[in-house]
């Protein structure tokens, strides 16, 4: 494409965050980023990450939360 690539992370948080989580290899739990589109009944909210394990149990997590309507 012709278009600049978008940033990998919205925040140096956000990145820290991920790298940090992504390093544990104690936990079964997988890290995904913007994996999660949560229905809030008449907008929806994309979230920073989803945390997945293994039991089929789903974790969303905003680091950042800015609102846009």
């Amino acid at each position: 494409s012709h278009y600049p690539a978008e940033p990998e992370f919205d925040s140096s948080a956000e990145e820290a965050f991920f790298h940090k989580f992504s390093r544990n290899k104690k936990t079964k739990w997988k890290i995904e980023r913007e994996g999660g589109v949560l229905d809030l009944k008449g907008s929806v909210m994309i979230t920073d990450f989803v945390f997945r394990h293994p039991d089929g149990c789903e974790v969303f997590l905003e680091i950042i939360g800015l609102w846009t309507p």
